[in-house]
């Protein structure tokens, strides 16, 4: 059975104007509804290993699966919320016409799913009626399951697929240093708040080098430095160059001849340019 794919599942009594359904009350009870477009009537199979399967709707999605109510009886069928329960554990065998039975480990192989034949309410019990055979036609992926494609390599470009080049991104590993510059442009001046005030806002108050170190298992620290003394006022232009890339001496060096080797003394590997309104 395809567990990528939803499915519609009618039987031979009612034939395929009628369809599995869930009643949208929050009940979990099935009927058979008129076949439609609904959610409801939607299945898909997760398959448990061993030939067996969970069937879910697109309506209540996978935290409810098709199980058995245990009151004694044991006949009637639901969507009950999902646990690792015989009743939702299904074995789809086929028939000779293309059909098939669908049975479970809590009620066992000599009850199946079928619809009662004065009611057609959905009903679990014995034999080998038309109601019990099950046809299950395709209707369309299940979200989330279409393959991802093999991600090309593509060198050269910036954002790229493929494994990460640490020739130009820096290696999640020790100390990363890095400085955020704050420029006072000639169209957006700076404001009351101070340069490292507003530093440790964007920064979270520390809580994005803690998320960092973190993230990387205790591997990475990152120490960022503010500064509002580095950059005169530049045109958007010039600045917009320091943001999309690492440092590089030849070109933050060559608008700081004086700052600029410093820098890179200091192990500076990443530059953030903002305005000082941000």
């Amino acid at each position: 059975m395809d567990t990528s794919v939803f499915y519609r599942l009618t039987n031979g009594l009612l034939g395929p104007g009628r369809s599995l359904d869930v009643l949208p009350d929050g009940s979990g009870q099935l009927w058979m509804g008129t076949s439609d477009d609904s959610s409801g009537q939607r299945w898909r199979l997760v398959d448990h290993g061993g030939g067996k399967y969970a069937l879910q709707t697109s309506y209540l999605g996978e935290c409810f699966s098709l199980d058995v109510v245990n009151d004694g009886t044991n006949t009637t069928p639901c969507l009950a919320p999902t646990g690792g329960f015989s009743g939702q554990n299904w074995t789809l065998t086929p028939r000779p016409d293309g059909t098939c039975r669908l049975v479970n480990d809590f009620t066992g192989p000599d009850s199946s799913l079928g619809t009662d034949a004065g009611t057609d309410d959905p009903v679990l019990g014995p034999g080998d009626h038309s109601g019990q055979h099950w046809t299950l036609t395709r209707l369309g992926q299940v979200p989330g399951t279409v393959p991802i494609p093999d991600l090309a390599a593509r060198p050269g470009l910036n954002i790229a697929e493929g494994p990460t080049d640490f020739a130009r991104f820096a290696r999640p590993r020790g100390v990363v240093k890095a400085i955020m510059i704050f420029v006072d442009f000639p169209d957006a001046h700076a404001g009351p708040a101070s340069a490292d005030a507003i530093g440790k806002h964007l920064l979270g108050q520390g809580q994005a080098r803690q998320l960092f170190h973190d993230q990387s298992y205790g591997q990475l620290t990152l120490d960022v430095t503010v500064r509002s003394d580095v950059l005169p006022s530049r045109s958007r232009a010039i600045v917009a160059m320091a943001l999309i890339l690492p440092y590089s001496h030849d070109i933050l060096g060559g608008l700081l001849p004086a700052t600029g080797p410093s820098m890179a003394s200091a192990g500076i590997s990443r530059v953030v340019v903002l305005s000082h309104l941000t």
